[in-house]
């Protein structure tokens, strides 16, 4: 492994302002989606992902509960059952709405992110969630290096794309493999993650056993 400058806030700073950026490798595939100057345009497909789709239809329903009550005469005073209705409906129709925000969140990567990338020096699983003492879930380390335009290298470590202990999922990450990395204009240090990492990737980053991508015929 090369030595690597620090990723130190004058680097950070560096890059928020625009003095440097992560080189991408003269064969680096772009995915379609985040070629371009952002904003980019959302594609549909990506509204249609598991992780966006399903939330979004749970805060719909929650959101419909809320208005209801509120037409039912619910509010946080007046009578036992007003009150009740209130917090029963309109309190789970606001958090419906969060879930909403929360779920399309990832996707303005793809609308504003800047693109960078980072090739794979080492990658680990750890522990993620336990039950009863017994681990459920794992979430992938990974190790990336980062080219700058200066012609340096940085490392940063990245964790997140939780998959099952048993018989799940699995992402075929290897060592060498080069990642996007996306990240928000001037917010570098606090946004930017592994473009698979994101929510709504998990449908294409992540392969059953037989082979099949997660989402095929869902």
């Amino acid at each position: 492994m090369e030595t690597a400058r620090p990723l130190d806030h004058e680097t950070i700073a560096a890059i928020d302002e625009g003095r440097l950026s992560i080189d991408l490798p003269d064969d680096f595939v772009m995915p379609p989606e985040l070629a371009g100057v952002a904003p980019r345009r959302i594609p549909e497909e990506f509204y249609r992902s598991r992780q966006v789709r399903r939330p979004t239809i749970i805060g719909w329903v929650l959101i419909v509960i809320g208005v209801i009550a509120l037409v039912a005469g619910a509010k946080p005073w007046g009578g036992p059952w007003q009150q009740i209705g209130f917090y029963v409906g309109v309190v789970p129709g606001l958090m419906g709405f969060v879930v909403i925000v929360m779920s399309r969140r990832d996707l303005k990567y793809i609308q504003d992110a800047v693109v960078g990338s980072g090739r794979i020096l080492k990658q680990t699983l750890v522990p993620a969630a336990d039950y009863n003492g017994e681990t459920i879930a794992l979430k992938h380390v990974l190790l990336l290096g980062m080219e700058l335009s200066d012609g340096a290298v940085t490392h940063k470590e990245f964790s997140g794309l939780q998959v099952e202990t048993k018989g799940g999922p699995r992402a075929e990450f290897r060592i060498g493999d080069v990642l996007p990395l996306v990240w928000f204009p001037g917010r570098f240090e606090k946004t930017v993650t592994p473009y698979p990492f994101l929510n709504f990737r998990r449908d294409y980053v992540l392969v059953r056993n037989t082979g099949a991508a997660v989402g095929s015929g869902s």
